[in-house]
């Protein structure tokens, strides 16, 4: 996932897990690097499955949105490293 622009920052990745942990109660490994799951079987329970796809959903419209911005060049000028006049630098 730190591949992915829109997920590269520890904070967001940090955050999915912590909601991801919080569904499942618990998951498989305690790191960010590794791959954290929770028994399949806990989606057999509506409440379960209703929060992993609110989870789903949180997650494909913060990267659709990042995605708008940066198509809009709103984010690419956010990004953009300052151009100062006459040779000055940050």
């Amino acid at each position: 996932m730190t591949n992915r622009p829109t997920l590269e920052p520890e904070e967001k990745r940090q955050s999915i897990y912590d909601r991801l942990s919080a569904i499942g109660g618990g998951l498989s490994t305690e790191t960010l690097t590794g791959f954290p799951g929770f028994p399949l079987s806990l989606m057999n329970d509506a409440g379960v499955r209703e929060k992993v796809a609110g989870l789903l959903t949180d997650i494909i419209a913060d990267a659709s949105m990042e995605r708008s911005l940066r198509g809009s060049g709103v984010l690419n000028v956010a990004l953009a490293k300052p151009s100062f006049p006459n040779g000055l630098s940050s």
